[in-house]
């Protein structure tokens, strides 16, 4: 079986309908989704093997994850920032 390349930073290009979907930009939630379903349609049809979309699906879900610790961090930042800015007598 062909190895697969997990593009997260380039464009999909012309090469094959398959090359293509597998050049899904992951660059937000919906994108990661959108992989997901595009891997569990792709298994179901047999185009994938099982195994195959195991790993796929771990390293997304580790993406997600990541995107998920990113958004907490830029919040909670945030909010020390306020915190801060009030303790010291700033509105």
């Amino acid at each position: 079986m062909a190895k697969r390349e997990l593009n997260i930073h380039k464009k999909p290009t012309a090469i094959t309908k398959k090359k293509r979907e597998l050049q899904v930009p992951l660059n937000t939630l919906r994108d990661c989704q959108r992989f997901l379903g595009m891997l569990i349609h792709e298994v179901r049809q047999g185009q994938t093997e099982s195994s195959e979309a195991t790993r796929l699906a771990y390293i997304t879900q580790v993406l997600i994850r990541t995107f998920e610790l990113t958004d907490i961090e830029s919040k909670l930042n945030e909010l020390e920032e306020r915190l801060n800015g009030h303790s010291n007598g700033h509105r």
